[in-house]
């Protein structure tokens, strides 16, 4: 079990920091957050446009795990992962998460780089857009998102 300290979004625009204690279920393991970032689209829960109040938010980051569950095989107390949760719980200083969730990191990624999330958009863009040799296509934007999906083409 471990303390943690969570900002949850109280109503648009304001966070309190709430501290809770959390343990892994069979299948999960506790990651110390090391960076999330913040999607444009938790801007619109920040700005009351979707979502239910009080709400966590962060589903872009990556950290080390520091407590397994018991059924858990594939990581251990130690290992960096780069995770695509099943909710939104990154802005906390530790989140309980499914083990199918957490991909491993080499110990050489630096983890401010290890955003697995906005790769995972693209690949579900491309693969929707089932494009093939000689086919056209537009990209409209080209801000990072943009630029990935034109690098993948």
């Amino acid at each position: 079990m471990v303390r943690t300290k969570t900002a949850v979004l109280m109503e648009p625009g304001r966070f309190e920091i709430q501290e809770k204690d959390i343990a892994p279920k069979p299948d999960e393991v506790i990651v110390r957050v090391e960076v999330c970032g913040l999607c444009n689209w938790e801007l619109n829960h920040f700005k009351g446009f979707i979502g239910n109040f009080p709400m966590t938010l962060g589903h872009e980051w990556a950290g080390i795990v520091v407590e397994t569950g018991s059924d858990t095989t594939k990581l251990k107390i130690g290992d960096k992962v780069t995770v695509l949760p099943d909710r939104l719980e990154g802005f906390s200083q530790y989140a309980a998460v499914g083990e199918e969730f957490c991909f491993l990191l080499n110990d050489d990624i630096d983890m401010k780089k290890a955003f697995l999330e906005p790769l995972k958009c693209v690949t579900t863009v491309l693969h929707a857009a089932s494009p093939k040799v000689g086919d056209y296509g537009i990209v409209t934007g080209c801000g990072p998102m943009g630029l990935w999906c034109i690098q993948a083409l």
